[in-house]
């Protein structure tokens, strides 16, 4: 058996992204096997997990490697391998190489498929898994999140165990599914039925004309908006009548795009989620996902971190408890700035995009300005968590910016302004 060890990639991309979208992809039907507990007889076990722009960051092992960081992710199949710093290595066999599609606008990936990997996450263990490599670090996620991300991971997880996230105290269980109690779990249950590897909810949305169209939507850890429809020809999904252009985020065939509008109201169950920002990609972006015909979009993380949920694939449903976020508003980024970090890990903070008439144009910030200091405060007190909640925090706060553009300190103060 000939084993490749691979280290970091050389990066070709820099973009960055407002909210993570999952893709789709066209590979064959996953061959990994189930995850278990090392010990047969464990019930559960519980790891703390990372919380960063909604996203769910869990420690993971490949064939014995250093800790990776990989978000937890109901939308992928197989694990996906999508960076590597310069200290990281793993060693991984059966390499084949293979384009993937999904999301953007491009044309396939190239990517390498590689099976019969140990994957370990705590106490769980799954001996064969496969795993997808990209050949370039086209997500791009550690510069977006600010903290180092290799990967994701998804229904290998899924398909295994009982798995409930608690939002609210950063905590991942699994429980075993032959000694899982369903009958002792409060909340309320929504059906699910899981196609593809995907799990997908049916509900319902009032739009802003006041029409109520009934969805299907791919339940998705993996990403960070509240909730994205994809309005094609034969749908009844319209745009609201106010809307604003958006780079909605990186898929794995390139760049998506499209705008950002809000609805009445998201009905799940008896639970109301009402004035939601809702973003809507160009049709273009989406024709190379799988099944687009058959759904309506996705919900994110941002309305499903507002609840302790477990997903339970084998009995095809989800338990929602309201957490202490539940009530929180739904805001958007009111500053028209994009923020990234060039060196996750560091406390150097990059504009890499600005909004047209957006507020912190009007205050004459600009594209590659490097933030010093934010209120008066220098940025090493900040994570680019805390700087995203900033600036999606209230209408009309005042925010002062303290740049350097090129060799020039530049001093700036922005008004936060909803944007629809």
């Amino acid at each position: 058996m000939k084993v490749f060890r691979f280290f970091s990639y050389t990066s070709f991309a820099c973009l960055l992204f407002v909210s993570l979208l999952s893709s789709n992809f066209l590979v064959a039907q996953s061959l990994s096997s189930p995850f278990g507990f090392v010990r047969s007889r464990q019930k559960s076990m519980t790891i703390p997990f990372k919380l960063v722009n909604n996203l769910v960051i869990i420690p993971v092992f490949i064939n014995g490697s250093d800790t990776l960081h990989f978000i937890l992710d109901t939308g992928v199949q197989s694990t996906l391998l999508t960076h590597l710093s310069g200290k990281d290595s793993i060693a991984l066999s059966h390499l084949r190489k293979i384009q993937i599609k999904g999301l953007g606008a491009g044309m396939e990936t190239e990517a390498y498929h590689s099976h019969s990997n140990k994957i370990q996450i705590g106490d769980a263990l799954c001996p064969k898994a496969d795993v997808l490599i990209l050949t370039k670090d086209i997500f791009m996620l550690s510069t977006k999140l600010g903290t180092t991300v290799h990967g994701l991971i998804g229904y290998d997880v899924f398909k295994s165990f009982v798995v409930e996230i608690d939002y609210d105290s950063k905590q991942l269980t699994l429980h075993n599914p032959a000694k899982y109690k369903r009958h002792k779990q409060k909340g309320v249950a929504l059906p699910l039925s899981i196609e593809n590897s995907k799990p997908y909810l049916k509900t319902q949305i009032v739009q802003d004309d006041s029409s109520v169209v009934e969805v299907k939507l791919v339940v998705d850890t993996g990403a960070s908006h509240s909730l994205s429809l994809e309005k094609t020809p034969n749908s009844l999904i319209k745009l609201p009548k106010q809307t604003i252009e958006s780079y909605l985020g990186r898929g794995v065939s390139g760049d998506i795009r499209g705008k950002i509008g809000r609805i009445a109201n998201l009905q799940i169950a008896d639970f109301q989620f009402l004035d939601l920002p809702v973003s809507y990609p160009d049709e273009e972006y989406i024709k190379n996902v799988v099944g687009v015909a058959q759904r309506h979009g996705n919900l994110g993380a941002e309305v499903l971190r507002r609840f302790h949920i477990l997903f339970d694939y084998a009995n095809q449903e989800m338990i929602v408890k309201p957490s202490k976020k539940f009530k929180e508003p739904f805001n958007y980024n009111m500053s028209g700035i994009d923020v990234g970090t060039p060196i996750p890990g560091l406390p150097y903070y990059v504009i890499a995009d600005i909004s047209a008439h957006s507020p912190a144009e009007v205050a004459g910030l600009q594209k590659d300005d490097q933030i010093l200091y934010i209120n008066g405060r220098n940025v090493a007190d900040y994570t680019l968590n805390d700087i995203i909640e900033l600036f999606q925090s209230k209408v009309g706060k005042k925010i002062t910016l303290t740049v350097m553009r090129e060799t020039k300190t530049v001093k700036a103060t922005l008004v936060l302004k909803r944007p629809i």
